[in-house]
């Protein structure tokens, strides 16, 4: 870091703007955050706070490090930087929590990275643009061909282990990306959905103007891996759809996935459990010796930021022993009081149909009863009106006859 603002060069500037924009261009990923969220208005607004607040973060940290990081040989220390910084602060406490912060930075971003790579391969497998094994789905919603994947490139990282020429080589084709984001914009600037079309082409020659002076000035040979692995991941997606292995083609893992899924035994089920957490256990004090081996630390060394860095490990590996074994069982549980309620609902509503029908049934009989009970009274009153509507002709006619012969014998 130089000493002031001054004596910082144009080309400084652009080589600093290719990892501002980088950094600030990664706010996009929090897009999975308010998807996966349960309130996701309420998720968007916090996290448009927190990008309102990035800046200032940015722009304060630069400064502090302008000031203190003047020390000569840290150069792209990324650690000894911002312990020298940190030390007027925190005194004797600042290694420790400048570890800390490291290492929950560096596994944070791999848990980002990890919940969003896949995301994006299976996206381009439906659009078209990869293989389609990307888009294979579990029964649970996992994308394990593209985690598999992410995990394989997480692992040549690792090896690589130059945090900043990996950031350098992944932002350069990041940076590409958004390039064409960009290009994309300006080129559709007509559309009324596009905002700041227009805008969008003068940040596409500041970025290009960026990409190519900042990226040499980080160093030509990361600057060149960057511009080729986009081109490395095409041909690897060549690759998988010429090889004839059937784990690289999506019919396989539809197969796999529509396999019933049979509830093993409780011992069965003890023994796979315990066999999993010894795995992940034992891979995890693997890494932990790694670690130590390549901190070059003495058997018997007391050193705490190391236990730092072992911590925060088993910390994130605590969370995926719970991904991995109990998570599937509360989601089956879930899935089960769903499944329950459902039927319980269902129960619920057969039930009150059932009344409704009984109802009806005892209202219909009622109906059919009182129908008899009419009909039957009606028969009875309709026999003796029919006789005497019947017989009034004949009674009318035998009355006027008696009236004439009572007549006739007044007269005589």
């Amino acid at each position: 870091m130089p000493s002031s603002i001054d004596t910082i060069s144009v080309q400084d500037w652009l080589k600093w703007f290719l990892f501002a924009a980088y950094s600030f261009y990664g706010c996009d990923t929090a897009s999975s955050f308010v998807a996966d969220s349960l309130h996701p208005k309420d998720t968007l607004k916090a996290l448009s706070w927190v990008a309102w607040f990035m800046p200032l973060v940015f722009v304060g940290g630069s400064l502090v490090l302008l000031q203190l990081a003047t020390a000569v040989g840290l150069e792209g220390n990324v650690y000894g930087n911002f312990l020298v910084a940190a030390k007027p602060f925190w005194g004797d406490a600042a290694p420790v929590i400048v570890t800390l912060l490291v290492a929950a930075s560096c596994l944070l971003g791999s848990a980002t990275s990890v919940c969003n790579t896949p995301r994006i391969l299976f996206q381009l497998a439906q659009d078209g643009l990869l293989s389609p094994v990307f888009g294979a789905v579990s029964r649970r919603g996992s994308l394990e061909p593209a985690l598999l994947l992410t995990f394989i490139c997480s692992l040549g990282f690792l090896v690589w282990g130059n945090t900043t020429r990996i950031i350098v080589v992944s932002g350069v084709s990041f940076f590409i990306s958004i390039m064409g984001l960009h290009l994309g914009l300006w080129m559709q600037r007509n559309d009324p959905v596009v905002r700041w079309g227009r805008l969008s082409l003068a940040l596409l020659v500041v970025e290009f103007i960026s990409l190519v002076v900042g990226g040499v000035a980080w160093g030509r040979m990361d600057f060149g891996i960057g511009l080729l692995l986009p081109l490395a991941v095409i041909a690897l997606d060549a690759a998988i759809l010429r090889i004839p292995w059937p784990s690289l083609h999506l019919p396989w893992w539809d197969r796999l996935h529509s396999k019933a899924v049979t509830a093993p035994k409780n011992e069965y089920f003890v023994v796979l459990q315990v066999g999993i957490l010894i795995a992940l256990i034992c891979g995890t004090a693997t890494i932990s010796w790694l670690i130590r081996s390549w901190l070059r630390v003495e058997a018997g060394t007391n050193n705490p930021y190391l236990l730092i860095i072992v911590l925060m490990t088993l910390a994130f590996v605590g969370v995926a022993i719970a991904c991995w074994t109990s998570l599937p069982q509360v989601a089956a549980i879930e899935e089960l009081a769903i499944s329950s309620t459902a039927q319980a609902k269902e129960l619920e509503t057969t039930l009150n149909e059932l009344k409704k029908a009984q109802m009806q049934v005892i209202q219909s009989e009622k109906m059919s009863s009182l129908g008899q009970l009419v009909a039957g009274i009606a028969h009875e009153i309709n026999n003796p009106v029919n006789f005497i509507h019947g017989n009034l002709t004949y009674l009318d006619e035998y009355t006027q006859n008696l009236l004439e012969m009572i007549e006739l014998l007044y007269k005589y």
